[in-house]
């Protein structure tokens, strides 16, 4: 998404953070990359609802998923994101709070 949004990709990118658990999910990926297992066992989400909710982050352009074998890694998109999605993964951070289910060494 370079340069000014449309009002649907600005839409779009806002609904895809409009959620208690893809936060918590974002929360969980500013730390470090992390294995979808991982996720679930920090958040609590079941595992289907992880995958469904980092499919629509990974759409959005907010994360970014590598697979490999059997195994899933997921990271919040870094430097090669556009201008919007590095200031809303800002937001996120730092005006989101860290809560216990957040944390991926728990």
């Amino acid at each position: 998404m370079p340069g000014i949004l449309t009002v649907r990709q600005a839409a779009e990118l806002l609904q895809a953070v409009a959620d208690v658990n893809r936060l918590k999910i974002l929360k969980c990926l500013e730390v470090r990359s992390a294995h979808v297992c991982e996720i679930v066992r920090a958040t609590g989400i079941p595992q289907p609802r992880v995958s469904r909710h980092l499919g629509i982050l990974r759409h959005a352009g907010l994360v970014r998923m590598t697979r490999d074998g059997h195994w899933v890694e997921c990271a919040c998109v870094g430097n090669e994101a556009s201008e919007q999605v590095r200031a809303l993964l800002d937001f996120v951070v730092n005006w989101v709070e860290n809560g216990d289910e957040s944390d991926l060494d728990r």
